[in-house]
């Protein structure tokens, strides 16, 4: 492709950053430890998952191949392109966030990144526009779906306690997904979606029946977030890698991995900073009293 040049090739390589795990990982986490009362970063950690499965499911049911791998300029997961999984997870990402947060500001960000993202994709060659658009458009109706009055009467329930619906929705989906894909080899990103939305659900149960409202969880402050995203990174970078070894131990390590990062999130590192918090306050209070 005679467009393609060292300097565009470098810049379009840094837009898939924004659409990996890490990425993700980071704004929920800091979201969520700001805002420790709000509810959309408790929806955004279901959705990440869930349209990350939803996407690998629509692929294999579609079988429909990427461009040549003689245009490709980095590697991917899967030989199948439609739709892309980038641009329907952050679609439902950063649609999710600008309406409920409804910031002029966020929704240029929000777009001109999405943007670049599509634009990405293709100038990188792992995609072709039918796909991008194909993406996009399923991304949306996923968004619609899940904060339609019919989808937020069951997720309601998951945050009274009521989780029959939420394993409901989870297993059908990952029952669809290994019944259109019973021939094909399961992608890591498969194994993390499912891993993450198991811990979300323990770590839904645990906030639904108050084991969190006796800390009634406060904002974490800007130095507790960068000692505990190094925790949480640390535990990410350094858990046993699911590639190695058998299929049947990369599956376990890959579902204890991702659902032990959303106990983290939600559950074991904001707990932890109300519990060590008063203690550090008390040997102040101490010091300065004597």
């Amino acid at each position: 492709m005679s467009f393609r040049s060292g300097v565009l090739t470098d810049l379009f390589k840094i837009f898939p950053f924004f659409a990996s795990d890490a990425f993700y990982i980071l704004l929920i986490s800091v979201g969520y430890w700001r805002h420790t009362q709000d509810r959309l970063f408790w929806d955004l950690g279901f959705l990440v998952p869930f349209t990350t499965l939803l996407s690998c499911t629509l692929k294999n049911l579609f079988l429909i191949p990427r461009p040549p791998e003689i245009f490709h300029l980095v590697p991917v997961h899967d030989p199948f392109g439609f739709p892309s999984g980038d641009v329907y997870v952050a679609t439902a990402f950063w649609g999710m966030l600008c309406l409920t947060i409804n910031s002029k500001r966020l929704w240029i960000i929000a777009g001109a990144l999405l943007l670049m993202m599509m634009i990405s994709r293709l100038y990188l060659g792992v995609h072709n526009v039918s796909d991008i658009v194909g993406g996009f458009i399923l991304g949306g109706f996923t968004l619609w779906c899940y904060r339609s009055r019919f989808f937020q009467t069951f997720s309601s329930q998951w945050f009274s306690g009521r989780m029959a619906t939420y394993g409901a929705v989870v297993s059908f989906c990952a029952l669809v997904y290994f019944i259109v894909s019973f021939s094909l080899p399961v992608p890591a990103m498969v194994i993390m979606a499912l891993g993450a939305l198991g811990g979300y659900g323990i770590s839904l149960s645990f906030r639904a029946h108050g084991f969190l409202l006796p800390m009634k969880v406060q904002p974490l402050s800007v130095p507790s977030i960068i000692f505990f995203l190094s925790i949480l990174g640390g535990f990410v970078w350094f858990f046993p890698g699911a590639r190695e070894g058998s299929m049947l131990l990369m599956w376990v390590l890959g579902l204890i991995k991702y659902a032990f990062v959303v106990a983290l999130i939600y559950i074991i590192l904001p707990l932890s900073h109300q519990w060590l918090s008063p203690q550090f306050g008390r040997k102040k209070y101490k010091k300065n009293g004597s």
